[in-house]
């Protein structure tokens, strides 16, 4: 009878562990089935442009290491060394003045770049890094960790621009004309070059559709200042229109609206223009109150303007596409920097992050003393605070309000 007991026993505590083990089983399913389906969406929305491309591996290795566990955040950085902070397709780019770091939500390093760039400027996008020497002669473009693009120029190169779709186009100096640009495909084969006999290349924007290249140039007539937006035909490989802004600067350029209009602007005025007519659209004027910083997000614009010497207080403009109902909020404190998304705009001053919602009312204030650069990736702010790089979500403070 006893045996007959233990037996029993011993057979229920099979049964309890095959149930464990089975349980564990379909846990660790649904969980491959659910990163499956993640994987697969960020796939789609992604595109596949990239399985045809030697960057698709490092994508997918980027995309994963997103979910790698990490010891979270503060982390400490060298704050002297850093240049900017990115956003490296929901990664975070530290780019310092020798070496690129790479941060995932988590705050676990995931990967790291040496560039030896000694004035070096960078773009990133999704799992690509473009970096280059300001003044200098040289440029790389990253895939990850992996080196896909390498270029000594012979010349010094003014600026650089890396497409949504990997197109590349690069401004420099030339032999015989003032400056040059040169456009390379998303495997980097020179397609087309372009000549400016006398204006200086200030900025290049290249459209994600890779047929059409906006670059801005500088140059004096009649003892005038003149800037021009050169729009190139990369399709049939010739300039095709070219506008004028006589006494204006030309600060930077950016696309929206489905690349199908090019925002320009100068350092009186802000500029929509569409790119298939080449005529202005609209135009926001702050001559009068002067162009103290800016940065464009996707399809939100955030310009500051203002003389804080003089006044003592900023206006923060939060434009979007069209210019109708352009929002303000005044910044009294001393300013460093500002993000915008579809939902807030968040400004950080050297003490102090501020939040406010669309209309530009004020949401939130956060200390965040000695705070140098700023990043806005999804519903996470990213900032830099002596040589602590610290991160804060403003949706999940909402929430456990």
């Amino acid at each position: 009878m006893s045996r007959s007991k233990d037996n029993r026993a011993e057979n229920i505590t099979d049964l309890r562990q095959l149930r464990k083990e089975r349980s564990r089983r379909r846990a660790w399913k649904r969980l491959g089935i659910f990163l499956g389906i993640l994987l697969g969406a960020w796939l789609v929305v992604s595109g596949v442009q990239g399985f045809f491309s030697g960057t698709y591996i490092e994508d997918i290795n980027s995309f994963l290491a997103m979910y790698l566990p990490g010891d979270g955040f503060p982390v400490e950085v060298t704050g002297s060394d850093v240049v900017s902070l990115q956003n490296a397709g929901g990664d975070l780019a530290v780019i310092g003045q020798n070496r690129v770091l790479y941060y995932n939500p988590n705050g676990r390093k995931v990967r790291e770049i040496r560039h030896n760039l000694y004035n070096v400027d960078g773009t990133c996008y999704r799992s690509k890094t473009l970096l280059y020497d300001r003044g200098g002669n040289d440029l790389k473009v990253y895939s990850g960790e992996k080196e896909l693009f390498s270029q000594s120029y012979a010349k010094s190169i003014y600026c650089a621009e890396l497409s949504s779709s990997g197109s590349l186009a690069v401004a420099t100096r030339s032999d015989t004309h003032t400056s040059q640009v040169t456009v390379y495909n998303d495997k980097f084969a020179s397609i087309y070059e372009w000549y400016s006999a006398e204006g200086y290349v200030l900025d290049l924007c290249l459209p994600a559709s890779g047929e059409v290249l906006a670059a801005a140039t500088l140059e004096a007539q009649d003892g005038q200042l003149v800037s021009s937006v050169n729009l190139l035909d990369l399709t049939r490989k010739q300039e095709t229109r070219r506008m004028d802004f006589t006494g204006e600067i030309i600060v930077d350029m950016a696309v929206s609206g489905g690349d199908q209009n090019l925002y320009v602007l100068t350092d009186k005025k802000f500029y929509e223009i569409s790119l298939s007519a080449a005529t202005v659209l609209n135009t926001y004027d702050f001559s009068a109150q002067g162009l103290w910083y800016y940065h464009f997000d996707e399809g939100i614009f955030t310009l500051v303007t203002g003389n804080y010497v003089e006044e003592r207080s900023l206006n923060v403009l939060r434009l979007t596409p069209g210019f109708a109902e352009p929002r303000y909020a005044a910044c009294t404190d001393h300013f460093i920097d500002v993000r915008s998304d579809s939902g807030h705009t968040y400004v950080l001053t050297d003490n102090e992050l501020h939040v406010y919602d669309a209309q530009m009312q004020p949401e939130a204030v956060y200390d965040t003393p000695d705070a140098s650069s700023l990043e806005l990736i999804g519903d996470d702010v990213y900032y830099l605070t002596g040589s602590s790089l610290e991160k804060l979500s403003h949706q999940q403070q909402k929430e456990e309000e």
